[in-house]
């Protein structure tokens, strides 16, 4: 029996070593800090030359938070010659291609393929006109700037012709000014998302000036068209807005019966109409609010003798 009882003590002390050595824990598990599982790295992929942008490295962990260490990795980039990353996460492209951006903290990394390419540029052109109904002028000498936006600060001067071209324009949306001595500037807002035409028209600035023209004439022996009587029609391009006065004296003609008149040719209609009997002179006064081409017709309503008419017109604006 003895036997028996001495190989009993063995297993019994042999149980007791094994449980004995599944008790002790690592260092990370006594210490109480949790296990970094990954690091993983974000930041815009797709760049383009010269462009910057700052990337964010994420530490998480066994129990399932993330932490931004951006500030605490060690960040490289695999290819420096296409962009490099500087102690904090910020990109700078210099050159053109695909390389990794990396992190790395308490020795675990991450990465993120960022791709740079050159910058897409477009032209931008058009004409600069001055705005004065049924007719188009040229306008040389006149500024086009790009105000706000990608581009802000770019110009050009249109030519002779009145064209203008903007190259190596980035993509975006922006307002555009035009502006010339003696005319209102204008502000347009143009999408560019390819080469664009923007066409751009100035109005002429209206100032306090007076004309006055004073000229003899003399009634045709032909009906005027569209008048049915002896004419003379006065062609008088309003480029601006303000006050037309007309006066028409003669000598004494009996039995002389005279209509002076005041015509639109953009509206086809008779804006002013005055009657008038030797010896006498016909005149009148009249708003111009819209810049356009007129005509002052001096109709021969009954007129018994030729004879040289004055007429004195007077444009205030």
């Amino acid at each position: 029996m003895r036997p028996r009882t001495f190989v009993a003590v063995i297993l019994l002390a042999g149980l007791v070593s094994a449980c004995a050595g599944d008790s002790p824990t690592t260092p990370s598990q006594t210490s109480g800090s949790p296990t970094l599982i990954s690091v993983t790295v974000a930041g815009t992929l797709s760049l383009t030359l010269n462009q910057t942008s700052q990337f964010t490295a994420t530490a998480y962990f066994a129990k399932g938070t993330g932490q931004n260490v951006s500030a605490q990795a060690a960040w490289s980039s695999a290819n420096t010659t296409i962009a490099t990353v500087s102690a904090t996460g910020l990109v700078t492209c210099v050159g053109t291609g695909t390389t990794e951006i990396r992190a790395s903290y308490q020795g675990v990394s991450g990465s993120a393929p960022v791709t740079v390419t050159r910058p897409v540029s477009y032209v931008l052109g058009g004409t600069v006109t001055e705005t004065v109904p049924h007719t188009t002028t040229a306008l040389a000498g006149a500024r086009v700037e790009i105000v706000d936006g990608p581009n802000a600060g770019k110009f050009a001067t249109t030519d002779a012709a009145g064209a203008y071209q903007i190259a190596n324009l980035s993509p975006g949306t922006w307002s555009m000014r035009a502006s010339l001595a003696s005319y209102d500037d204008t502000t347009k807002t143009v999408t560019v998302t390819g080469n664009t035409t923007l066409n751009l028209a100035l109005n002429p600035t209206l100032k306090s000036t007076t004309e006055t023209f004073k000229q003899q004439i003399s009634l045709t022996d032909q009906p005027c068209s569209g008048v049915g009587a002896r004419c003379q029609v006065l062609e008088i391009p309003l480029h601006n807005t303000g006050t037309l006065d007309a006066k028409l004296t003669w000598d004494v003609l009996l039995g002389s019966h005279l209509r002076l008149q005041l015509y639109s040719e953009d509206t086809g209609t008779v804006l002013v109409q005055v009657d008038g009997t030797t010896p006498a002179s016909l005149s009148f006064s009249a708003a111009v609010t819209t810049p356009g081409n007129y005509q002052l017709r001096v109709v021969a309503l009954l007129v018994t003798v030729n004879t040289p008419f004055t007429l004195t017109t007077t444009h205030t604006n």
